[in-house]
């Protein structure tokens, strides 16, 4: 009786190696399909039912390659990343030129795609349908030439020309000397645009003290400042200051 056992085993494992041999059973990668079922009996990664994904090969067995699962890439000539609608290709991989994104307004232009940053140039930029919104500036008339701008005079536009400038400083566009931290001078205007006129200017008027009255002062006593005052004269030299009648050049 064992013996007899041994024999049908024996038998059984010959026959099984035979059908194996003969590839109906065999499953050569372990994916879990036999050959005769499996498209691609040494990619464990292919066989019936598989998810299909866009590789270029027929993961499923079904006959067909990357159904469902193909890539639309738009066409980018200006390379800013974003195509357009109407020039398109499918595949797994982008070909040259060719992006995932779409919606580019003006395909000649990388610095015009939605969402880019919106730049004065009188170009739509973000593909949004406005212009030059939130960016355009405002500059002010400069009439002196002293690169400063009058806030009551200015522009909107993102390209004003000459004569205009991007600040509002000037207390005086009339004066190229008027503007902040200009040097004050004897001019009854407010050159440094502080609010004082003629204050500690530059080279100020010297005076000097004439008691008599007769035009000419004495150099000892003197007065730094823009206006004369009283009691004072520009000019020095007088030798008897308690005589009008004694000055220089006087009729003897």
């Amino acid at each position: 009786m064992k013996q007899f056992l041994l024999l049908s085993i024996i038998s059984a494992c010959r026959n099984t190696k035979e059908i194996q041999e003969s590839g109906v059973y065999v499953d050569s990668d372990g994916d879990g399909y036999i050959d005769s079922e499996d498209c691609a009996e040494d990619d464990a990664s292919v066989f019936p039912g598989q998810e299909e994904v866009c590789d270029g090969i027929d993961n499923n067995c079904d006959g067909e390659i990357d159904e469902d699962v193909l890539l639309t890439f738009y066409f980018d000539s200006d390379g800013d990343g974003v195509g357009i609608e109407e020039d398109t290709k499918e595949g797994c991989e982008a070909p040259d030129e060719y992006v995932e994104s779409f919606g580019d307004c003006d395909d000649d232009d990388s610095t015009t795609y939605p969402d880019a940053p919106e730049q004065c140039d009188d170009v739509d930029n973000d593909c949004d349908g406005d212009v030059d919104e939130d960016v355009v500036p405002r500059w002010y008339r400069d009439a002196d030439s002293d690169t400063y701008g009058d806030p009551n005079a200015f522009v909107d536009d993102c390209n004003p020309g000459e004569g205009y400038v991007d600040n509002d400083l000037d207390c005086n566009d009339l004066y190229s000397n008027t503007f902040p931290g200009a040097d004050e001078v004897c001019d009854d205007i407010d050159n440094d645009c502080d609010g004082d006129t003629d204050e500690d200017p530059i080279a100020p008027t010297l005076w000097y003290f004439d008691e008599d009255g007769d035009g000419y002062g004495v150099a000892d006593t003197t007065l730094s400042q823009c206006s004369q005052p009283s009691g004072y004269t520009g000019v020095a030299g007088d030798c008897e200051p308690l005589l009008p009648t004694v000055y220089p050049n006087a009729s003897e």
